[in-house]
C-alpha cells in the first residue's frame, strides 16, 4: 500500500493541475481584453487630427461563438467610440447558416462609426461559390462593407485596403499584387492594410503602408503552439514598427475549434492615430 498511496496522490494532483488549466483557459476564451496601441503618422490630418479604429480579427460566429460574445464587443466598441470598425477576416466559421440563424446582422448594424465598418475575408470566410454568395449578403445585412482586393478612400480621410486571403487560389480567384492594389490610391492620407494572413510585411512596407492589420494566427491558441505560429508568421501577435510601417497582428477575439485558450487571450484592439 506504500507505493501505490503515493501514486495515486500524483495522479490526482495531475488531474486537478489539468482542471485547473482548463478552467483557465476557458476563462481566457470568454473573457476577451482590449489592447491600446498609440501610432503616429506624419501626415497631414484632412479630418480630424487623432483617429480612433476599433479593430477585431478572427470572430469565428456561428457555432461556438455566439451572441453573448458578439453583444459584449458591440457594447464595448460603441463605448470606446472609434471613428472606424475594422475587421480582419475570419468574421464566420466556415458557414453562414448559424450567423444569420442567431440573428447576429442585426447586433453589427448596432455598431456606428462615424467613417463605416469595413472587412477582409479570411480563410474561414467562405468567398466563392454558392456558400460564398450567402457570405456576401450576409455581410451586407450587417452592414460591413467587404473589401475582396479593393482600395477605398475613406471620407477623405484615409486611404483603406482589403486583400483577399490567401486561400483564394481555392476559389479559381488570384491576389492582386500589393502595388496594383495601391496603385493611383491616395498616398497624402494614412494608407492602412487589411490582410487577415500576417505575411509579406516587407512588401506592404515597400508598397507605403503605414498600418498593416492582420489576425489568422490566434498566437497558436493553445501553448506551446505560440511557439510554431512564431516561425510561421511575420509576426503571430502584437506590434511592429519598421521607419514608417507600423503592423499589428491579433490573437483574435473569437476562437476556432474548443473554447480554450491558454497562453493568450481573446482580444480585440483599438488604436489611435495621431496625425501630424
Amino acid at each position: 500500500g506504500g507505493v501505490a498511496e503515493p501514486a495515486a496522490s500524483v495522479g490526482w494532483i495531475a488531474a486537478a493541475s489539468l482542471a485547473a488549466l482548463m478552467a483557465r483557459g476557458a476563462a481566457n476564451a470568454r473573457r476577451p481584453v482590449a489592447r491600446d496601441f498609440r501610432i503616429r503618422i506624419p501626415k497631414q490630418a484632412r479630418g480630424p487630427a487623432t483617429l480612433k479604429i476599433a479593430v477585431a480579427s478572427d470572430l469565428h460566429l456561428g457555432g461556438a461563438v455566439g451572441r453573448r460574445l458578439l453583444e459584449r464587443l458591440v457594447r464595448e466598441v460603441n463605448a470606446f467610440g472609434p471613428d472606424l470598425v475594422l475587421l480582419p477576416g475570419d468574421i464566420v466559421d466556415d458557414e453562414v447558416g448559424p450567423f444569420l440563424e442567431k440573428g447576429m446582422p442585426e447586433l453589427f448594424r448596432k455598431l456606428a462609426p462615424r467613417l463605416g465598418v469595413y472587412a477582409c475575408p479570411g480563410n474561414h470566410d467562405p468567398f466563392g461559390g454558392r456558400e460564398g454568395e450567402k457570405f456576401a449578403e450576409a455581410m451586407a445585412a450587417s452592414g460591413i462593407r467587404m473589401l475582396m482586393d479593393e482600395t477605398v478612400n475613406i471620407g477623405g480621410e484615409l486611404t483603406l485596403a482589403g486583400r483577399l486571403d490567401r486561400s483564394a487560389p481555392r476559389y479559381g480567384l488570384a491576389r492582386k499584387k500589393l502595388a496594383e492594389l495601391l496603385e493611383g490610391a491616395d498616398r497624402s492620407v494614412p494608407v492602412v492594410l487589411l490582410d487577415h494572413q500576417p505575411l509579406g510585411f516587407s512588401e506592404a512596407e515597400e508598397a507605403g503602408v503605414d498600418l498593416m492589420l492582420c489576425g489568422h494566427t490566434h498566437r497558436g491558441q493553445m501553448a506551446p503552439n505560440h511557439l510554431l505560429t512564431r516561425r510561421l508568421f511575420d509576426l503571430d501577435w502584437g506590434y511592429l514598427s519598421r521607419g514608417g510601417f507600423h503592423a499589428i497582428v491579433s490573437s483574435g477575439y473569437g476562437f476556432w475549434g474548443p473554447p480554450i485558450r491558454i497562453g493568450s487571450r481573446c482580444e480585440w484592439i483599438r488604436v489611435t492615430l495621431e496625425l501630424h
